[in-house]
Protein backbone atom coordinates (compact mmCIF):
# COMPACT_ATOMS: atom_id res chain seq x y z
CA UNK A 1 0.00 0.00 0.00
CA UNK A 2 2.99 2.43 0.83
CA UNK A 3 4.52 1.68 -2.34
CA UNK A 4 0.59 2.67 -3.97
CA UNK A 5 0.82 6.07 -2.11
CA UNK A 6 4.40 6.74 -3.21
CA UNK A 7 3.27 6.14 -6.68
CA UNK A 8 0.17 7.84 -6.90
CA UNK A 9 3.07 11.01 -5.78
CA UNK A 10 5.41 9.61 -8.63
CA UNK A 11 3.55 9.43 -11.42
CA UNK A 12 2.10 13.47 -11.85
CA UNK A 13 5.68 14.63 -10.91
CA UNK A 14 7.42 12.23 -13.89
CA UNK A 15 4.71 13.25 -16.27
CA UNK A 16 5.53 17.20 -15.09
CA UNK A 17 8.95 16.41 -15.60
CA UNK A 18 8.64 14.78 -19.37
CA UNK A 19 5.88 17.71 -19.90
CA UNK A 20 8.01 20.32 -19.10
CA UNK A 21 11.54 18.90 -21.51
CA UNK A 22 8.65 20.53 -24.39
CA UNK A 23 9.90 23.63 -23.39
CA UNK A 24 13.06 23.88 -24.18
CA UNK A 25 13.16 21.31 -26.69
CA UNK A 26 10.41 21.35 -29.06
CA UNK A 27 12.66 18.68 -30.93
CA UNK A 28 11.70 15.69 -28.04
CA UNK A 29 7.88 16.01 -28.91
CA UNK A 30 7.91 12.01 -30.61
CA UNK A 31 10.04 11.22 -27.31
CA UNK A 32 7.31 12.88 -25.20
CA UNK A 33 4.50 11.57 -26.79
CA UNK A 34 5.98 8.17 -26.26
CA UNK A 35 6.47 8.74 -22.41
CA UNK A 36 3.76 10.18 -21.79
CA UNK A 37 1.84 7.32 -22.99
CA UNK A 38 3.90 4.96 -21.17
CA UNK A 39 3.72 6.85 -18.34
CA UNK A 40 -0.22 7.52 -18.45
CA UNK A 41 -1.49 4.48 -19.41
CA UNK A 42 1.07 2.16 -17.53
CA UNK A 43 0.88 4.09 -14.52
CA UNK A 44 -2.32 4.30 -13.84
CA UNK A 45 -2.13 0.50 -14.58
CA UNK A 46 -0.29 -0.45 -12.44
CA UNK A 47 -1.89 1.61 -9.93
CA UNK A 48 -5.09 -0.57 -9.96
CA UNK A 49 -3.34 -3.93 -10.94
CA UNK A 50 -3.37 -5.37 -7.78
CA UNK A 51 -6.81 -4.67 -6.91
CA UNK A 52 -8.36 -5.24 -10.41
CA UNK A 53 -8.12 -8.72 -12.00
CA UNK A 54 -10.51 -7.69 -15.07
CA UNK A 55 -8.94 -6.99 -17.54
CA UNK A 56 -11.21 -4.62 -18.88
CA UNK A 57 -11.87 -2.62 -15.97
CA UNK A 58 -8.21 -2.01 -15.69
CA UNK A 59 -8.22 -0.86 -19.46
CA UNK A 60 -10.75 0.99 -18.11
CA UNK A 61 -8.97 3.11 -15.98
CA UNK A 62 -5.99 3.37 -17.75
CA UNK A 63 -7.21 4.14 -20.99
CA UNK A 64 -9.07 7.26 -19.35
CA UNK A 65 -5.16 8.19 -17.71
CA UNK A 66 -4.10 7.97 -21.19
CA UNK A 67 -6.99 9.90 -22.96
CA UNK A 68 -6.67 12.47 -20.24
CA UNK A 69 -2.73 13.18 -21.07
CA UNK A 70 -2.72 12.62 -24.94
CA UNK A 71 -5.38 14.81 -25.63
CA UNK A 72 -4.23 17.97 -23.53
CA UNK A 73 -0.85 17.36 -25.23
CA UNK A 74 -2.38 17.43 -28.69
CA UNK A 75 -3.79 21.15 -27.74
CA UNK A 76 -0.26 22.03 -26.08
CA UNK A 77 1.41 21.49 -29.24
CA UNK A 78 -0.75 24.21 -31.18
CA UNK A 79 -0.57 26.73 -29.07
CA UNK A 80 1.26 29.50 -29.21
CA UNK A 81 1.11 31.73 -26.43
CA UNK A 82 3.42 31.00 -23.71
CA UNK A 83 1.26 31.79 -20.75
CA UNK A 84 -1.90 29.46 -21.95
CA UNK A 85 0.84 26.60 -22.62
CA UNK A 86 1.53 26.81 -18.72
CA UNK A 87 -1.48 27.26 -17.63
CA UNK A 88 -2.97 24.35 -19.77
CA UNK A 89 0.72 22.33 -18.62
CA UNK A 90 -0.63 23.09 -14.71
CA UNK A 91 -4.18 22.36 -15.30
CA UNK A 92 -3.32 19.04 -16.61
CA UNK A 93 -1.36 18.00 -14.12
CA UNK A 94 -3.31 18.68 -11.39
CA UNK A 95 -6.26 17.11 -13.17
CA UNK A 96 -4.15 13.33 -13.45
CA UNK A 97 -3.05 14.11 -9.94
CA UNK A 98 -6.35 14.09 -8.72
CA UNK A 99 -7.58 10.90 -10.96
CA UNK A 100 -5.08 9.17 -9.47
CA UNK A 101 -5.10 9.78 -5.84
CA UNK A 102 -9.04 9.11 -6.37
CA UNK A 103 -7.83 5.53 -7.96
CA UNK A 104 -5.79 5.04 -4.76
CA UNK A 105 -8.58 5.91 -2.40
CA UNK A 106 -10.83 3.60 -3.90
CA UNK A 107 -8.51 0.58 -4.60
CA UNK A 108 -6.27 0.87 -1.91
CA UNK A 109 -7.49 2.86 1.06
CA UNK A 110 -11.29 2.59 1.04
CA UNK A 111 -11.64 0.12 -0.77
CA UNK A 112 -15.28 1.05 -2.04
CA UNK A 113 -17.28 -0.74 -4.92
CA UNK A 114 -17.81 2.29 -6.38
CA UNK A 115 -16.70 6.11 -5.60
CA UNK A 116 -19.25 8.80 -6.89
CA UNK A 117 -16.58 11.39 -6.34
CA UNK A 118 -14.52 9.05 -9.53
CA UNK A 119 -17.34 9.21 -11.50
CA UNK A 120 -18.43 12.42 -11.03
CA UNK A 121 -14.47 13.48 -11.99
CA UNK A 122 -15.09 11.20 -15.03
CA UNK A 123 -18.12 13.41 -16.21
CA UNK A 124 -16.29 16.85 -15.44
CA UNK A 125 -12.83 15.94 -17.06
CA UNK A 126 -14.04 14.63 -20.50
CA UNK A 127 -16.04 17.78 -21.31
CA UNK A 128 -12.04 19.22 -21.19
CA UNK A 129 -11.03 15.75 -23.09
CA UNK A 130 -13.67 16.72 -25.90
CA UNK A 131 -12.18 20.86 -26.00
CA UNK A 132 -8.72 19.51 -26.24
CA UNK A 133 -9.58 17.69 -28.94
CA UNK A 134 -11.75 19.01 -30.58
CA UNK A 135 -8.67 22.00 -30.54
CA UNK A 136 -6.39 19.91 -32.24
CA UNK A 137 -8.33 18.99 -34.48
CA UNK A 138 -9.99 22.18 -35.62
CA UNK A 139 -6.30 23.39 -35.48
CA UNK A 140 -5.03 20.27 -37.93
CA UNK A 141 -7.79 21.75 -40.51
CA UNK A 142 -6.64 25.77 -39.83
CA UNK A 143 -3.01 24.74 -39.86
CA UNK A 144 -2.72 21.88 -42.60
CA UNK A 145 -5.56 22.42 -44.29
CA UNK A 146 -6.38 18.17 -43.49
CA UNK A 147 -10.12 17.29 -44.69
CA UNK A 148 -12.69 17.42 -42.46
CA UNK A 149 -13.92 14.12 -43.53
CA UNK A 150 -10.52 12.14 -41.92
CA UNK A 151 -10.88 14.42 -38.81
CA UNK A 152 -14.65 13.98 -38.64
CA UNK A 153 -14.27 10.24 -38.77
CA UNK A 154 -10.98 10.29 -36.29
CA UNK A 155 -13.23 12.62 -34.30
CA UNK A 156 -15.68 9.87 -33.74
CA UNK A 157 -13.65 7.19 -32.94
CA UNK A 158 -12.71 9.03 -30.39
CA UNK A 159 -15.58 10.48 -28.83
CA UNK A 160 -16.73 6.76 -28.87
CA UNK A 161 -13.88 6.10 -26.51
CA UNK A 162 -14.77 9.06 -24.42
CA UNK A 163 -18.38 8.06 -24.22
CA UNK A 164 -17.29 5.09 -22.17
CA UNK A 165 -16.92 7.41 -19.55
CA UNK A 166 -20.07 9.61 -19.92
CA UNK A 167 -22.17 7.56 -17.67
CA UNK A 168 -25.35 8.21 -19.52
CA UNK A 169 -27.86 5.04 -18.90
CA UNK A 170 -29.53 3.49 -22.07
CA UNK A 171 -32.92 2.97 -21.84
CA UNK A 172 -33.92 -0.74 -22.42
CA UNK A 173 -34.40 -0.35 -26.09
CA UNK A 174 -30.80 0.19 -26.84
CA UNK A 175 -27.49 -1.43 -26.30
CA UNK A 176 -24.96 0.55 -24.55
CA UNK A 177 -23.34 0.97 -28.34
CA UNK A 178 -25.50 1.96 -30.11
CA UNK A 179 -26.37 4.98 -27.70
CA UNK A 180 -22.80 5.53 -28.04
CA UNK A 181 -22.95 5.90 -31.58
CA UNK A 182 -25.80 8.17 -31.87
CA UNK A 183 -24.12 10.44 -29.42
CA UNK A 184 -20.59 10.16 -31.21
CA UNK A 185 -22.47 10.61 -34.88
CA UNK A 186 -24.39 13.62 -33.49
CA UNK A 187 -20.53 15.04 -32.33
CA UNK A 188 -18.98 14.25 -35.52
CA UNK A 189 -22.29 16.51 -37.46
CA UNK A 190 -21.63 19.23 -35.00
CA UNK A 191 -18.16 19.25 -35.56
CA UNK A 192 -18.86 19.97 -39.55
CA UNK A 193 -20.88 22.39 -38.75
CA UNK A 194 -18.71 23.98 -36.69
CA UNK A 195 -15.95 23.91 -38.85
CA UNK A 196 -17.95 26.12 -41.38
CA UNK A 197 -18.14 29.01 -39.37
CA UNK A 198 -15.06 31.63 -39.62
CA UNK A 199 -14.02 31.40 -36.03
CA UNK A 200 -10.96 30.44 -34.38
CA UNK A 201 -10.32 27.36 -33.44
CA UNK A 202 -10.43 26.83 -30.04
CA UNK A 203 -13.95 28.92 -29.72
CA UNK A 204 -15.44 26.20 -32.47
CA UNK A 205 -14.18 23.57 -29.84
CA UNK A 206 -14.96 25.22 -27.24
CA UNK A 207 -19.06 25.30 -28.66
CA UNK A 208 -18.30 21.60 -29.75
CA UNK A 209 -17.44 20.82 -25.81
CA UNK A 210 -20.05 22.23 -24.19
CA UNK A 211 -22.84 20.66 -27.15
CA UNK A 212 -20.98 17.82 -26.05
CA UNK A 213 -21.86 18.28 -22.32
CA UNK A 214 -25.25 19.32 -23.23
CA UNK A 215 -26.12 16.32 -25.02
CA UNK A 216 -24.68 13.55 -22.46
CA UNK A 217 -26.38 15.71 -19.33
CA UNK A 218 -29.85 15.83 -21.34
CA UNK A 219 -29.73 12.07 -22.16
CA UNK A 220 -28.57 11.14 -18.63
CA UNK A 221 -31.42 13.32 -17.03
CA UNK A 222 -33.86 11.46 -19.97
CA UNK A 223 -33.25 8.21 -19.36
CA UNK A 224 -32.12 7.54 -15.43
CA UNK A 225 -33.98 10.99 -13.43
CA UNK A 226 -31.00 10.76 -11.28
CA UNK A 227 -31.46 14.92 -10.94
CA UNK A 228 -34.13 17.32 -11.09
CA UNK A 229 -35.62 19.48 -14.13
CA UNK A 230 -34.56 22.49 -12.67
CA UNK A 231 -30.75 21.28 -12.28
CA UNK A 232 -31.27 20.73 -16.19
CA UNK A 233 -33.09 24.15 -16.35
CA UNK A 234 -29.84 25.80 -14.83
CA UNK A 235 -27.70 23.45 -17.08
CA UNK A 236 -29.09 25.14 -20.41
CA UNK A 237 -29.47 27.91 -18.98
CA UNK A 238 -25.85 28.36 -18.49
CA UNK A 239 -24.81 26.87 -21.53
CA UNK A 240 -26.27 29.10 -23.21
CA UNK A 241 -24.83 32.37 -21.50
CA UNK A 242 -21.63 30.74 -22.32
CA UNK A 243 -22.32 30.65 -25.34
CA UNK A 244 -23.74 34.06 -26.13
CA UNK A 245 -20.46 35.34 -24.31
CA UNK A 246 -18.16 33.29 -26.74
CA UNK A 247 -20.00 34.64 -29.23
CA UNK A 248 -19.62 38.23 -28.23
CA UNK A 249 -16.05 38.05 -27.56
CA UNK A 250 -15.10 36.29 -30.88
CA UNK A 251 -13.38 38.01 -34.14
CA UNK A 252 -15.04 37.15 -37.05
CA UNK A 253 -13.42 37.15 -40.16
Amino acid sequence: MLWHRLWSFLLPLLIALVWASLFWQRNWTYGVLLLAVLLSFGGSWLLVAGKISSFKEKLFYAGFGLLLVLSSLFAFLLLENIFLKIILAIATIALFFFYVNELFIQYWQKVLPQNSRLFLFFRFAQILVVFWLASGLFGLRDFLGIHFFYLGIALFVLISLIGCYSGVLQPASLKRWQLIFIISLLIMEMFWALGLLPLVYYLKAAFLAIFYALTSEVLNWHFSRSVSFKFIRNYLILAIILILLLLAAAQWS
